[in-house]
């Protein structure tokens, strides 16, 4: 959907709607030309109905009939422990970066658009991790982590 900055009628935008769509996490991310947005959906494969988050591309253009273009995130990434997942253009453009937890513990996963195989950035072996962003050159990701400490105390009322 469509809407004018400065108010107006909405539109439906042609070719925008994903197929087998049940819900959608978040907007992550527009182009560099502002032509076509970025986001995670849930997705069911209609023969197997296995739900699964897919990255999917939308044009805004109201001229194009364009279908969404649909890239594949690792079946690890999840859309349940965050009411944003995130996910991020990488500064070349190419690639797409998310957190994926494995044993309860999180990573920053680099996932080429092209299709190709995606590898981990970080290496960490504990913790979660609550937010990333890249500089601005490009260079450095600076990753927010989250340490959780739990007790448990018993407490009990002494008889005089």
């Amino acid at each position: 959907m469509r809407v004018p900055i400065d108010g107006g009628k909405s539109e439906i935008l042609p070719g925008a709607a994903v197929p087998n769509a049940f819900g959608y996490a978040s907007l992550n991310f527009t182009s560099s030309d502002g032509k076509e947005l970025s986001l995670v959906a849930d997705v069911n494969d209609p023969v197997t109905s296995q739900a699964s988050a897919e990255l999917e591309t939308v044009s805004v253009d109201a001229t194009s009939a364009t279908p969404p273009r649909h890239h594949p995130l690792d079946p690890r990434f999840s859309t349940g422990r965050f009411l944003n997942p995130r996910v991020q253009l990488h500064p070349d453009g190419k690639s797409v970066l998310y957190v994926i937890t494995e044993n309860g513990i999180d990573n920053v996963w680099m996932q080429p658009l092209d299709g190709s195989s995606g590898h981990p950035l970080t290496h960490f072996t504990s913790e979660l991790i609550t937010d990333f962003h890249w500089s601005p050159d490009g260079k450095t990701l600076a990753v927010i982590r989250e340490h959780d400490v739990a007790d448990v105390v018993l407490l009990h009322e002494a008889n005089p």
